[in-house]
């Protein structure tokens, strides 16, 4: 018990944005237009699989079961990448639609500078396996930025002061990301 009070920030965190998912993907799956695509599936597996791995690894290291934890540590090497990947796959494919439609993805930017971000933070954690609080900061940092892209688009599909209804309320795309960006921005100096 001791040692989940030691890190009960982290399983708040983890947690939390596990549960955030599902309002955050909901448009994807039950909204009004939904017909999920192979990528975005892909990408929803992925991403939950990640934020579980990361809620096991701290499991482990609460534990104190180092071996446990460093075995199934290897498996990031894997999912890390292919995290990135599918992360740019949904990018990609979503630029694409884009174009396609002549309407452009009013995303792109967002879009193309977390999958950078991600990829960047996830090469640095494996940059500093050896110094294990870099390590272990660099990885759940990337559940940070879950919970930013999850908050933002949680505000926009299931609070009515963010939700779009059309030409008139685009500006609420701009509020929901700036709420999110704070938020994240207080978990940043929570866990300083």
């Amino acid at each position: 018990m001791r040692n989940f009070k030691k890190y009960i920030l982290e399983y708040l965190l983890l947690v939390i944005v596990i549960v955030l998912c599902v309002p955050g993907f909901w448009n994807i799956y039950f909204g009004v237009d939904a017909n999920p695509t192979f990528y975005q599936n892909l990408h929803v597996a992925t991403s939950l699989i990640w934020l579980s791995l990361l809620l096991y690894q701290l499991i482990l290291i609460g534990k104190k079961q180092n071996a446990s934890h460093r075995k199934i540590g290897l498996s990031i090497l894997f999912f890390g990448p292919f995290l990135f990947a599918t992360t740019a796959l949904l990018s990609v494919h979503s630029a694409h639609k884009g174009v396609v439609s002549g309407e452009g993805d009013f995303l792109l930017v967002q879009n193309v500078m977390g999958t950078l971000e991600l990829g960047l933070i996830i090469l640095l954690a494996f940059i500093f396996k050896k110094r294990r609080k870099v390590h272990g900061a660099f990885l759940l940092s990337t559940a940070v930025l879950f919970f930013g892209i999850a908050l933002f688009f949680t505000l926009i599909n299931a609070v009515p002061q963010f939700k779009i209804e059309g030409p008139e309320t685009f500006y609420r795309f701009g509020t929901a990301a700036a709420t999110a960006r704070y938020v994240c921005l207080g978990i940043g100096l929570l866990f300083f």
